[in-house]
């Protein structure tokens, strides 16, 4: 029996959501979210299903302070520059070329209402944030019938993936495959890779053209007073924003 699809939208964005919050800084909202995202993966794939079981296991066998740590060995730039959590360590090679990137992937937030703030918009983190956001308005559109909305969800969310997440994701499963084996984001790594690659496939996102294997900051450019990392920071979406935020900011105008 198939599933409604609201209900695998819901599905897909306890998923993002979960995600999101393993590649943030630790925190307890990390382990409230596991079974949320548990059952949701339940109606997905039985490779996803597994690799979530897989992932849920490593979370649930390491207090916080441990997670913490592993985080900070794995993905602090101080300790590790191996694995750089933001797309523009992977895509762009000059600082101009950075901030285009960081201005477009910003430009994706704002057409849904999301303020942007806090932290980079390339991060992994705020861009699995921002998939999750895009799945929970497609669930509400599916289930309220509202086709303009679920049509410009799932729009956004299919050039998001073939023109960002898509790109990077995987590869960083990949190397967490390698430089975090016997850590709790090996399984993680795992889930992103074959969740995002499934997302891409359910989508047809494709096909993707991946950015650089090794990750390779930009470059700064010579003349004097041009930012290196400066430009629009993604802030995080509370749940409630979420759900208050259930309009791209055109058709909320068009409503009022």
């Amino acid at each position: 029996m198939s599933r409604p699809s609201s209900e695998r939208s819901l599905a897909r964005a306890s998923v993002y959501r979960l995600l999101s919050l393993a590649f943030s800084w630790p925190s307890p909202a990390l382990f409230d979210a596991v079974e949320p995202a548990r059952v949701g993966a339940s109606v997905l794939s039985r490779p996803i299903r597994r690799t979530m079981e897989q992932a849920a296991a490593a979370l649930a066998s390491r207090p916080l302070g441990e997670l913490q740590a592993e985080h900070r060995r794995i993905f602090t730039l101080s300790a590790s520059s191996d694995c750089p959590l933001n797309e523009c360590a992977y895509s762009t090679k000059h600082v101009f070329q950075e901030m285009q990137e960081l201005a477009d992937i910003a430009g994706f937030y704002r057409a849904f209402g999301v303020e942007v703030r806090g932290q980079r918009p390339d991060e992994l983190a705020a861009e699995l944030e921002f998939c999750s956001l895009l799945s929970l308005k497609d669930a509400y559109a599916r289930e309220r019938r509202l086709r303009k909305l679920r049509l410009a969800s799932e729009d956004a969310l299919r050039t998001f993936l073939h023109d960002h997440l898509g790109r990077w994701a995987e590869n960083i499963g990949r190397r967490l495959s390698v430089l975090a084996v016997g850590t709790a984001y090996e399984r993680l790594g795992s889930l992103l890779s074959e969740f995002v690659a499934a997302e891409v496939d359910y989508l047809s996102a494709g096909p993707i053209v991946p950015h650089e294997e090794t990750p390779r900051p930009p470059e700064p450019l010579e003349e004097e007073g041009c930012p290196t990392e400066a430009g629009p920071v993604a802030s995080r979406v509370s749940e409630d924003d979420m759900v208050a935020e259930l309009m791209p900011v055109e058709m909320a105008k068009g409503r009022a």
